[in-house]
């Protein structure tokens, strides 16, 4: 098939065929695959309660207060160098280190997001079981 006429038949697919399509080449339906999905993360959520990786979720719930303390004292360091009107290199430093502070708060609470979202994942899904015990008896 010339890649123009596959193109064109990729195109023209009525919704009867692409329905036809997803049914053949998904082996589950999309409402089962969401139901696996949210009992996978109940699972999860669970684990988590009874403590697995309790070290690693009081670890991030530190990174995520240090990462408020951080930006707090930035912005808190801000106002009080623009109220006090200090002069010279006193100035310079407190807006340096008010800026360092809130940047790097920033950071940690990424970072901190990004290991809750890790943490709070469900296991991925396994591999499909098409041939799974298909010609074995036991």
């Amino acid at each position: 098939m010339k890649s123009r006429a596959f193109r064109g038949a990729l195109f023209r697919q009525t919704r009867t065929n692409r329905t036809e399509f997803l049914l053949h080449h998904c082996s589950r339906a999309p409402m089962t695959c969401m139901a696996d999905r949210l009992e996978r993360w109940r699972k999860r959520q669970r684990e988590i309660a009874e403590g697995t990786d309790a070290d690693l979720v009081r670890a991030n719930r530190t990174r995520f207060r240090v990462a408020f303390s951080l930006v707090g004292v930035g912005f808190i360091l801000m106002v009080l160098g623009g109220k006090l009107h200090l002069t010279g290199r006193l100035d310079t430093v407190l807006r340096v280190i008010a800026a360092v502070s809130v940047v790097v708060g920033f950071v940690l609470g990424r970072w901190a997001r990004s290991e809750r979202e890790f943490l709070t994942r469900p296991d991925p899904e396994g591999p499909p079981e098409i041939f799974r015990d298909k010609g074995r008896r036991v």
